[in-house]
C-alpha cells in the first residue's frame, strides 16, 4: 500500500482529497456554496476565515459553515 504526504501549504488538498476537510461552505457567496473547506482561525463576533481547496482564503461567519458529514480523520 502506498503512503500519502500531505502539505497544507503547498497542494490543494480538497481537489483530490475533499473528505479531508472537516466542514462546508453552505452560502452562495462567491460561488463556493457546497465546497469543502477548513477553519484557518476563529474571530470574535462569530466570525472565522476559512481556506478552500484550491487555496482561496475569505473572512466569513461561522453559520456560513457546517461540518462535513463525510470528513474522516
Amino acid at each position: 500500500m502506498m503512503a500519502l504526504r500531505i502539505t497544507k501549504e503547498l497542494s490543494p488538498i480538497g481537489v483530490l482529497y475533499p473528505l479531508l476537510l472537516p466542514y462546508i461552505y453552505r452560502w452562495d457567496r462567491q460561488g463556493r456554496k457546497g465546497q469543502p473547506c477548513e477553519v484557518l482561525a476563529r474571530g470574535t463576533m462569530n466570525s472565522c476565515c476559512v481556506r478552500f481547496p484550491d487555496g482561496y482564503t475569505m473572512i466569513t461567519s461561522r453559520n456560513a459553515i457546517r461540518k462535513n458529514k463525510d470528513f474522516q480523520q
